[in-house]
């Protein structure tokens, strides 16, 4: 997998096992910002449940069915991009990604996903990028709109978070909508 170079504050590379500890201090100091819509947060309580977590990423992405990026902004560890569901006969794959909370506001999400679009169209030779959010979680949702994706409409009741569902903003970029000025 390879290391994409942002710009000259982000780099997006491969998670490895020496990244757990650090990855879960990110986690756990984030618990609450993270858990209001990422249900898998309350079930990370160790660097172990990390581990456990690489060993997953790294199957898919021997499958070549997800990719997983380590978002560095000025060498610290800050959050992680990633595709999902990446697969030849559909040629899609789902945009995701998660940062902390004081790292918010700079423009480091975007940067990092408008990288991760350009590597799936361009090396990956994906046709269709999608990302998906609880429609009321507007933070989330407003890096696809950046980025240019179009708003395909919204899924009813399809986000489950706390035991409590919500319609699910479904929107997507395709290869022929790609160009890489205008992301």
């Amino acid at each position: 997998m390879p290391v994409i170079v942002v710009d000259h504050e982000i780099v997006l590379r491969p998670p490895g096992f020496v990244d757990a500890t650090r990855l879960f201090g990110v986690i756990d100091k984030n618990r609450d910002h993270l858990n209001e819509w990422l249900t898998w947060v309350e079930m990370t309580l160790s660097a172990d449940d990390i581990v456990a977590k690489f060993d997953s990423w790294t199957s898919q992405e021997l499958a070549e069915s997800s990719f997983h990026f380590i978002i560095e902004y000025q060498g610290e560890l800050v959050g992680v991009v990633k595709s999902d569901r990446l697969n030849e006969r559909e040629n899609l794959a789902e945009l995701g990604y998660w940062l902390a909370s004081d790292m918010m506001g700079r423009g480091i999400m975007t940067r990092s996903c408008r990288s991760l679009i350009q590597w799936l169209f361009v090396e990956r030779s994906v046709n269709r990028i999608e990302s998906s959010a609880a429609r009321p979680n507007v933070r989330s949702r407003a890096i696809p709109e950046r980025l240019g994706f179009t708003l395909e409409g919204y899924l009813r009741d399809c986000t489950l978070v706390h035991g409590k569902f919500y319609d699910t903003a479904v929107c997507s970029l395709l290869a022929s909508e790609y160009c890489e000025s205008s992301i």
